[in-house]
């Protein structure tokens, strides 16, 4: 099926604006002028292609299902959080992004706890991270939840994390708490390489970025300390 050629032009302005969005102001703005089709006008012409496409009533409606389909699905979803960075006003994203994310966990729980529990429990008796991971659930429930949650992970855990059965109001908070700061990341990098923002602006992002791959690091290493003990239990 052919694709549109605005659509096109709009597709890899979102790839591209999750890269410029970290490079200082004069180099950003060569790389957004770069950014041509040819025949086809400026970036600007794109970018308004993409917010007309998704701030309709119906295009909100097919790019929260999209989404929500996507983390169904295993896919990472990390390129529409950009697109919604795009097309809404800051605030905007982040509700539609948080929710989107936060609910399509929230279906994953539902369906791995009931008709895939028996399929997942298999999976889970016959890998031994798997197995730690769940005696650690079971114990520590909300902490090693949010810890898992700081750790980047597949979208297909949320099903596992369903069998392996914490209790749903420590398995939404977590979820909640611990994608918010990705969720605040990417819509605010795509923002930025959209929009002229002072450099303080710039500053305070990166040193963001930087905590954030830090924190991450650091979440990572203890949460794999934690599950090594328990892989040697289990």
């Amino acid at each position: 099926m052919a694709v549109d050629p605005m659509r096109r032009r709009a597709l890899c302005c979102l790839a591209y604006a999750t890269v410029t969005a970290a490079l200082p102001r004069p180099r950003r703005a060569m790389a957004l002028r770069a950014l041509r089709v040819r025949g086809g006008g400026p970036v600007d012409g794109a970018l308004e292609k993409i917010r007309d496409l998704t701030t309709t009533p119906a295009g909100s409606v097919a790019f929260v299902s999209i989404y929500m389909a996507m983390e169904l699905c295993g896919i990472p979803s990390v390129p529409l959080a950009a697109a919604a960075g795009v097309a809404y006003p800051t605030k905007v994203a982040l509700a539609v992004v948080l929710a989107s994310s936060v609910t399509a966990a929230c279906v994953a729980y539902y369906v791995g706890r009931t008709r895939l529990r028996p399929r997942l429990d298999k999976r889970i008796s016959k890998d031994r991270r798997l197995r730690a991971i769940s005696a650690a659930v079971r114990d520590e429930g909300f902490a090693i939840l949010l810890l898992l949650r700081m750790v980047p992970m597949p979208p297909a855990i949320n099903y596992l994390y369903g069998a392996m059965a914490p209790k749903f109001h420590a398995y939404f908070l977590s979820t909640l708490l611990g994608y918010l700061p990705g969720t605040v990341g990417t819509v605010l990098a795509a923002k930025g390489a959209t929009v002229a923002l002072p450099r303080w602006a710039y500053v305070a992002g990166g040193v963001g970025v930087l905590a954030l791959v830090g924190m991450t690091v650091a979440t990572g290493r203890r949460v794999s300390r934690q599950l090594d003990a328990y892989e040697r239990r289990v």
